[in-house]
């Protein structure tokens, strides 16, 4: 018996009046690939900038709100899907042919040698995150 289940599941909300969440209080999903900490990281990221443009006047507690949506839109977009295809790469029937069927690997394995394509794979890990401060009311409202 494992003490440990795995779990992919978000909240469904991440404000409620007051109350915010992030990380592992907001959203859950297997450890395969960092996904759980990694987004944990950028939603502290993205709440800290919510809450500095509140406490700097340049934006109100609505943008609590657009976190929130963004934030679980995120996770049920890229996280959660991602989190998953890792898991089942784990328990694969056919491991030795894995390379050959799955399209990620491939473009990995290309990466070994090609800049450009490791340069585009590091990259989309950006997909996580989300520019709060665009929302920022501009100076001449605030």
């Amino acid at each position: 018996m494992s003490p440990y289940k795995i779990h992919q599941r978000c909240a469904p909300a991440l404000r409620k009046g007051r109350v915010l969440l992030a990380g592992d209080a907001a959203h859950l999903c297997n450890p395969w690939g960092g996904l759980g900490i990694t987004g944990g990281f950028v939603d502290v990221g993205g709440l800290f900038d919510c809450l500095a443009g509140i406490w700097h006047g340049k934006a109100d507690d609505s943008i609590l709100d657009l976190y929130s949506a963004k934030r679980i839109e995120i996770y049920n977009t890229v996280i959660d899907p991602a989190s998953q295809v890792n898991l089942q790469r784990t328990t694969d029937s056919d491991p030795d042919t894995l390379l050959d069927r799955d399209p990620f690997l491939q473009a990995c394995k290309r990466g070994e040698g090609d800049e450009a394509v490791r340069r585009e794979l590091l990259l989309s890990g950006l997909d996580i995150r989300y520019d709060f401060t665009q929302n920022y009311k501009k100076e001449q409202e605030a």
